[in-house]
């Protein structure tokens, strides 16, 4: 993840600025951010509501499936987690 070594809470507000405006990439990098604990303290439920928007917006779909798969910030769904599986594999 492209966290300054010097400060991830800086990554961390500069992704949730970029991600809140749309952009997927960032709600991907917030999203990781949350499920590490990079700069914020560690929430797989924020984690999962960040992956999916990314997921989207056309990134982040292979860990939008891992969570479903897992029940990792949300319920268990392993028809989730094949259908964004799938998506992710048509779109290469």
């Amino acid at each position: 993840m492209p966290n300054s070594p010097r400060s991830p809470q800086k990554s961390f507000a500069w992704f949730g600025e970029a991600a809140r405006g749309g952009h997927a990439r960032a709600a991907y990098f917030l999203a990781l951010s949350y499920q590490n604990g990079a700069g914020t303290d560690p929430s797989g439920e924020k984690a999962f509501q960040w992956y999916r928007r990314s997921a989207i917006g056309g990134e982040a779909m292979n860990a939008l499936a891992r969570m479903y798969a897992e029940g990792d910030g949300v319920r268990l769904n392993l028809s989730n987690a094949y259908a964004w599986n799938e998506v992710a594999g048509v779109r290469g």
